[in-house]
């Protein structure tokens, strides 16, 4: 998550800085990618605290659990959609795990909204809508990892 990154300026001039086509979305994804390309380490910090506000999160019930959707406004969801597959166009070969466990937390989303989100089916469309500015070739001017 970009909010609450520290950044060693070293290793940001050396490999160039943020690929700020994606935008919003993965852009962070791209950059630790890019890292450990470079021999750089991530570390993360998990003990921190850090308010963010992601979406509109509400606790809702289904058939005894408990699921949190997002409620994201549902043009980030296009930039997430698109962004999630070009990355994973672009160096999921060299990092199958990590997409892997992302195509779960992706179809884990598509659930969460189809089945309690309000403006499901807008929200959808503009997921299908970022995935096809992908296969469209929309994406041909961003760097391959």
């Amino acid at each position: 998550m970009m909010s609450g990154n520290l950044i060693h300026l070293a290793a940001y001039d050396k490999i160039g800085g943020f690929n700020e086509k994606p935008f919003i979305d993965y852009i962070d994804h791209e950059y630790c990618l890019i890292l450990h390309i470079n021999g750089f380490s991530v570390v993360r910090a998990y003990k921190t605290l850090l308010f963010h506000k992601v979406g509109d999160l509400m606790e809702r019930k289904f058939i005894g659990k408990i699921a949190y959707p997002a409620n994201h406004n549902p043009v980030r969801l296009y930039y997430q959609a698109r962004n999630r597959y070009y990355l994973k166009s672009s160096s999921g070969k060299r990092y199958p795990e990590d997409f892997i466990k992302d195509r779960k937390a992706f179809w884990k989303c598509v659930l969460k909204i189809l089945l309690f989100e309000k403006y499901w089916l807008r929200t959808i469309v503009m997921i299908c809508r970022g995935i096809s500015t992908l296969w469209c070739n929309d994406f041909s001017s961003l760097p391959i990892l």
